[in-house]
């Protein structure tokens, strides 16, 4: 998974005996498509020990010799860089010129981790990359969900989750005293305009 460094273009990086150089990462012995963003999110946390946001997939590979699919996702998170990094063995943060000295476990890493790190150092992200996908939209979904909520009268009994998001769409539910609540956003892009209306209704 990419970590992001809270305020400078790095990520979080771990290495071993061996001095090479790899992401954090976990292991999933379940059949879960991996834009099922909810389920993910909660083994990620529950085996890495942080509390992230996934943003998108920033790479998938579907190993089909092995019946495996590689995905690297990018998290979001609240931690600061000390804080972050002390959550981890062996971790340190790695910028662009640091990840073009250093070798890495899976080399095919390289050109995914470096293509993020010269987004975030340029500050150019691409445009057809959708909202829920970049850094805050959910803070800011989550709080205009939790207002309406309010307006409605109806009492939050669960927190705001991602359950599915893809390129053309995302979908929030939070269950309340009415029930199961959801919310959808989709693309403005026109290449997707004729698939799914834009919208973010219950």
């Amino acid at each position: 998974e990419i970590l992001p460094h809270p305020t400078e273009a790095k990520i979080l990086m771990l290495s071993d005996d061996k001095n090479t150089w790899f992401l954090p990462n976990i292991c999933i012995n379940e059949d879960i498509h991996p834009s099922n963003f909810a389920n993910i999110q909660k083994v990620i946390e529950e085996k890495l020990g942080i509390s992230a946001n996934i943003l998108y997939y920033a790479h998938n590979y579907d190993d089909k010799s092995k019946c495996e699919i590689h995905t690297i996702y990018v998290l979001e998170n609240n931690y600061l860089g000390k804080e972050l990094i002390e959550k981890f063995k062996d971790a340190s943060w790695v910028d662009l010129e640091t990840l073009r000295n250093i070798s890495l476990k899976l080399p095919e890493h390289k050109s995914v981790i470096q293509e993020y790190l010269t987004e975030i150092e340029s500050s150019e992200i691409p445009e057809i990359r959708p909202p829920w996908a970049r850094k805050g939209w959910l803070y800011s979904a989550k709080k205009w969900i939790e207002e309406q909520l309010l307006e409605l009268n109806y009492q939050q009994l669960s927190s705001v989750e991602c359950i599915k998001n893809w390129g053309i769409s995302c979908v929030l539910r939070v269950n309340t005293t009415a029930g199961n609540i959801y919310f959808k956003q989709a693309s403005t892009l026109p290449k997707y305009c004729g698939l799914k209306p834009p919208l973010l209704r219950g």
